[in-house]
């Protein structure tokens, strides 16, 4: 017993200090829910029966010029049909490099504001095929002291069918708080949206579920919206953990996706992020 509140100390004073280091940092939180987007889709993209997803936290205070020779032999590994990005602070030079160089077009989804670079930090999701529904939320709940809300951001596309649409959901979860009030409010936003679109479902990115009591919450509302968790196996001690617990995931479609056997891969050897990318292929199942 006596280990469980000295961890549970721990934690709090972790909260604590990461709070104040935000504040001191002079992030300034976004208010209100916008997007920003470039439109270098291409025209003739289309997804057949396959779908391939990489998902990563690039960390917004990495190395840029280390990240940009990662992903782009990641890219030209895995060639991605989505991918989905957190902690991206979207100044020129990373929006023209994934437009460009990487050949995607992208939506983004900002939370904060950061003066010091003169540029907004929050989700990305690129594509070649151009979404026909975007949308972003904040979380209605903050982070404790610095008032920052979390972002997530929907996107639909068609798939093979007028009537069939694909939404991703990129995700990063409220992180500084000590209760759960935050973490849930967000996450009942996001299954209510899941559970009201008749289509194939991808939620993934940094839930921030370093409480046994996030991952629990977390589990409960999967079930709720009909979505599995990719299964990472062996790799799955390579996804980025704290205090033991795993911060991101991949969920999709129980009945309507299937993983294809073997794709799930943590990429390991990472030197610009603290965070692994994840990366499986799926199948749709018609």
């Amino acid at each position: 017993m006596t280990f469980i509140v000295v961890n549970m100390k721990t934690k709090i004073l972790w909260v604590v200090f990461i709070s104040v280091s935000i504040v001191a940092c002079g992030y300034i939180p976004v208010r209100t829910p916008f997007t920003l987007s470039d439109d270098s889709y291409d025209k003739d993209a289309n997804i057949n029966d396959s779908i391939r997803i990489l998902n990563w936290n690039i960390h917004k205070e990495g190395n840029l010029s280390e990240w940009k020779k990662e992903i782009t032999h990641i890219v030209k590994d895995k060639e991605p049909h989505f991918i989905l990005l957190q902690e991206v602070r979207l100044d020129g030079k990373v929006g023209d490099f994934i437009s460009k160089d990487l050949k995607y077009g992208w939506e983004f989804s900002p939370n904060l504001y950061q003066g010091k670079y003169d540029a907004y930090s929050g989700v990305l999701t690129a594509s070649h095929i151009k979404p026909k529904m975007v949308e972003s939320a904040l979380s209605s709940g903050t982070e404790l002291f610095s008032k920052i809300r979390k972002t997530v951001l929907f996107t639909k596309y068609p798939i093979g069918s007028p009537y069939l649409e694909l939404l991703v959901v990129n995700i990063h979860g409220i992180n500084i708080n000590i209760d759960l009030d935050g973490f849930k409010g967000q996450m009942r936003y996001i299954a209510e949206v899941v559970m009201r679109h008749d289509g194939p479902v991808i939620l993934a990115g940094d839930f921030n579920t370093w409480r046994e009591a996030r991952l629990d919450h977390l589990s409960k509302l999967v079930k709720e919206m009909e979505l599995v968790k990719i299964d990472f196996g062996s790799n799955a001690d390579y996804v980025e953990t704290m205090f033991g617990n795993p911060l991101d995931h991949i969920f999709i479609s129980k009945e309507k996706l299937e993983v294809i056997k073997g794709s799930q891969e943590v990429i390991m050897d990472i030197k610009s992020s603290d965070h692994s990318p994840l990366f499986v292929a799926l199948r749709i199942r018609r």
